[in-house]
């Protein structure tokens, strides 16, 4: 058998589309490139554990401070 043993629980399904501009994202769009298909989803789960985002709630941050988090965390 190859892989991870299956799962005994039903995973949650969480679909998000990102909308990336040329010119504007070209650091994310190089990231998500340059990655394997399969990874991006741990990719982004590795991004948002990284950030502090759990926990908080949706007001407390501001757009900037989304921003800085990713830029100093990850790229």
């Amino acid at each position: 058998m190859r892989g991870r043993k299956r799962s005994q629980t039903r995973s949650v399904v969480i679909n998000i589309k990102l909308y990336l501009v040329p010119g504007c994202d070209d650091d994310l769009i190089a990231f998500f490139q340059g990655c394997q298909f399969k990874q991006r989803a741990k990719m982004v789960q590795a991004a948002l554990r990284g950030g502090n985002f759990i926990g908080q709630a949706n007001d407390d941050l501001a757009d900037e401070e989304i921003i800085n988090a990713f830029d100093e965390r990850i790229f």
